[in-house]
C-alpha cells in the first residue's frame, strides 16, 4: 500500500516512490530528503507545488568530494593495479547520490556498455547514500558517459579531476590506506572464506557491522557485546536493527566483533545512528566497513570446505589452557537454513539461555551449504550440547537436528624434554565419529585410510603403526590432535592368538584408565592410548629390563615400544580429519 505523504504535491513524488521504492523502510527515507527539500524551499518563499527539478535535494556532487580520499585509498585495497597510471582520476567519476541497496557489481554492470577498470563505493552517513569511484580504460570511454542522474541508482556523476588537486588526494588516500590496514587484516580474520567465495556482489563488507570492545562487555556480565548473542542484542536493542544474521562472531582474543547480515539496508541504518547511540550509551566503538572492503585470496580456494566455514582466527588459534580449540566448534545440520527460517541470533539465544552455554563465541549461518558452525566458549560445553535429547532440537529448529563436533586447529609442537602435561580425557567425552556419522561413510572412511596410510601392498611396521594410528583418530580425533599423544601411546605388537580388544583391555587397565586402544587381528600389533603419560610409563617400564618382558608375556604380548617419530601423528590426524570433513 503507497502511503501519501503530504508534502508531496502534484503527485510527482508519489509516483517517483512507487516507481523506485520496494521496501517500506527506503519510502520512508526518500520521503524524509524530500521532506526536507519541500520545507527548505517554504522558509525561502520558494515555489512548493511539487515542481522536482525547483528544489536542491541532497548536495550531490559538493559532498561526494568529501570521501574521495576514502575511495581512493578503497580502490587500491581492492585494484592495486589502477595505480600504476598515476593518471587515473582524470578518467575516473565520483558517482554521488548512490542508492543503499547498489552494490559494487551494480555499479559496474551500470556502465557496462563502456570499458571500466573498476569501482568502489562507500558509505556516507550523514545523508543515508554511497559514494562511488569509477574508474574507466579509457578517457574517451568516460566522455561517453551520460552525467544525468540516474533516478532508483544515483543522483549524478563528477569528473574526478575537476575538483581540488587529484595528486594530494591519491597522496593522502595511501597514507590513510597504511593507517587503516591492521584493522582492515583484523576484520578479514573475522569473516569466514567462504562468504567471501559466495560474494557476488562484492558487498560484503558493506552487510556487516564491525565493533571493537568485546572483551570489556564480556568482563561485565549484563552489558550487550560479550558473546555472539550479546551482539545480536546490540544491534537489536541498542540501535533498533531489523534483519536477519548470517554471522554473530565475539572475537576475544582481537577485542573484536562481527555482524553479517543478508541485506545492506540493515547496516545502512546501523551506520546511521551508530554515532549517537553506541559509543555513548554502551561504550563498543562501531568501525565504518565501508573503508575495509574484503577480497578472498588463493588460499581460500585451496582450503577444505570446513576450514573455509571457520574465521581464519579460529584456524590459526593455538591450543588453549583447556584443552585443544577443536573440542569447542561444532557444525550443525539438518535444519532449513534459507533466510527467513534461520537466524544466527535464534541460535545464539536458545543456546544461551536455553541450553545454559552463557559464553557462545561465534554462530555463523551458511544458508548455501546448509550447515551452521558453532564455536563454543569453552571446550567442555560441547559434552553439554551432545547430552541434549533430541527433543530439544526438535523444539527450537521445528525438525530433528545433528550436532557434530569437529577438530580442526593444530596443537603445539610437543615439548623437547620432559614429559607433556598429564591431559585428563576422560571427563571431556566428545563426539565419535563412529557413533554420529552415516555408517557408509565411516566405512569409506576406514577403507580410505587402510589405502592411504595402511601398509598396502607390503607389510612395515611402521606403515601399520600409522594406519592404526589413523583409525584411532576416526574413532577418537581427541585422542590424537593431542600433544600428550606420543606420550601416552604405546605400540603392543606379537599379541597371542585368539586375543580380542576386550581382553587387551581388561588385562591393561590394572596400569591405568584407557583412552582407546586398536587391535589389527591379522599382524598381532595394537596401539594402546593411556590417559596420562605416567600410567604408559608403568607398563612400558624401563627399555631393556628382563622382568619388564617376562611381565608383558604374562599379559600376552611379546615388545611394548611408543609409537615413532613423534611427529607424524599431527600430520596423519589432519590428513584424517581434511577427509572427514568431506563427510560432514
Amino acid at each position: 500500500m503507497m502511503h501519501h505523504y503530504p508534502y508531496a504535491r502534484g503527485g510527482i513524488v508519489t509516483k517517483f516512490l512507487k516507481t523506485y521504492c520496494t521496501e517500506s523502510s527506503e519510502i520512508v527515507q526518500i520521503y524524509e530528503i524530500f521532506r526536507t527539500a519541500f520545507c527548505n524551499r517554504e522558509k525561502s518563499g520558494g515555489d512548493t507545488c511539487g515542481n522536482i527539478g525547483a528544489y536542491d535535494l541532497p548536495k550531490v556532487g559538493k559532498v561526494a568530494f568529501r570521501r574521495i580520499k576514502d575511495l581512493i585509498s578503497c580502490l587500491y585495497s581492492v585494484t592495486p593495479g589502477v595505480f600504476t597510471d598515476p593518471n587515473f582520476l582524470e578518467r575516473s567519476l565520483v558517482v554521488d547520490g548512490v542508492t543503499p541497496y547498489t552494490s559494487p557489481q551494480d555499479l559496474l554492470k551500470i556502465f557496462s556498455f563502456v570499458a571500466v577498470e573498476a569501482a568502489v563505493l562507500v558509505r556516507d552517513s550523514e545523508t543515508g547514500y554511497r559514494v562511488g569511484l569509477v574508474v574507466f580504460a579509457d578517457v574517451l570511454d568516460m566522455s561517453a558517459i551520460n552525467l544525468n542522474p540516474h533516478w532508483g541508482l544515483y543522483a549524478t556523476c563528477i569528473p574526478a579531476s575537476s575538483h581540488g588537486d587529484p595528486r594530494q588526494y591519491i597522496r593522502d588516500a595511501l597514507k590513510d590506506e597504511s593507517t587503516r590496514r591492521p584493522s582492515a587484516e583484523l576484520l578479514r580474520s573475522l569473516v569466514p572464506p567462504q562468504f567471501l567465495l559466495e560474494d557476488k556482489d562484492k558487498d560484503l563488507h558493506l552487510r556487516s557491522v564491525f565493533v571493537r570492545g568485546v572483551v570489556d562487555r564480556r568482563r561485565k556480565r549484563g552489558r550487550p557485546g560479550g558473546s555472539a548473542y550479546g551482539l545480536c542484542c546490540l544491534a537489536t536493542d541498542h540501535l533498533l536493527a531489523r534483519g536477519y544474521i548470517c554471522a554473530a562472531v565475539a572475537c576475544w582474543v582481537e577485542d573484536a566483533g562481527l555482524l553479517v547480515y543478508d541485506d545492506a539496508g540493515t547496516t545502512e541504518l546501523l551506520a546511521r545512528r551508530a554515532p549517537r547511540l553506541c559509543v555513548k550509551s554502551i561504550g563498543l566503538q562501531m568501525q565504518d566497513t565501508s573503508l575495509l572492503p574484503l577480497l578472498q585470496s588463493e588460499s581460500d580456494l585451496e582450503a577444505s570446505e570446513l576450514r573455509r566455514m571457520l574465521p581464519p582466527y579460529i584456524t590459526q588459534q593455538q591450543e588453549g589452557e583447556d584443552g585443544m580449540l577443536g573440542r569447542r566448534v561444532m557444525v550443525l545440520t539438518g535444519i532449513d537454513t534459507q533466510q527467513c527460517r534461520c537466524d544466527a541470533a535464534e541460535i545464539a539465544y536458545f543456546l544461551q539461555h536455553q541450553v545454559g552455554l552463557l559464553e557462545v563465541e561465534a554462530v555463523i549461518v551458511h544458508r548455501a551449504l546448509q550447515k551452521v558452525v558453532v564455536v563454543l566458549g569453552y571446550g567442555r560445553d560441547a559434552v553439554v550440547v551432545l547430552r541434549e535429547p533430541p527433543e530439544t532440537w526438535v523444539h527450537a529448529f521445528g525438525q530433528q537436528a545433528t550436532w557434530t563436533s569437529v577438530f580442526v586447529c593444530p596443537p603445539p609442537p610437543p615439548p623437547p624434554d620432559g614429559p607433556a602435561s598429564v591431559l585428563l580425557l576422560d571427563d571431556l567425552q566428545l563426539w565419535s565419529p563412529r557413533d554420529r556419522m552415516n555408517p557408509v561413510d565411516y566405512c569409506n572412511v576406514r577403507t580410505w585410510i587402510y589405502e592411504n596410510i595402511g601398509p598396502g601392498g607390503r607389510v612395515c611396521y611402521s606403515d601399520i603403526v600409522h594406519c592404526l594410528t589413523g583409525i584411532c583418530a576416526l574413532g577418537n580425533p581427541a585422542t590424537v590432535w593431542s600433544r600428550s599423544f606420543p606420550h601416552r601411546a604405546l605400540v603392543l605388537s606379537g599379541i597371542s592368538c585368539g586375543t580380542n580388544r576386550s581382553d587387551l583391555c581388561r588385562r591393561l587397565s590394572r596400569f591405568g584408565w584407557l583412552d582407546d586402544v586398536v587391535y589389527d587381528h591379522s599382524t598381532g600389533i595394537a596401539l594402546v592410548v593411556f590417559i596420562s603419560p605416567f600410567e604408559a610409563s608403568r607398563l612400558y617400564g624401563v627399555p631393556g629390563y628382563a622382568p619388564q618382558r617376562v611381565l608383558w608375556n604374562h599379559l600376552g604380548f611379546t615388545d611394548c615400544r611408543p609409537p615413532c617419530p613423534e611427529d607424524a601423528h599431527v600430520t596423519i590426524a589432519r590428513r584424517v580429519l581434511d577427509r572427514l570433513a568431506l563427510h560432514l
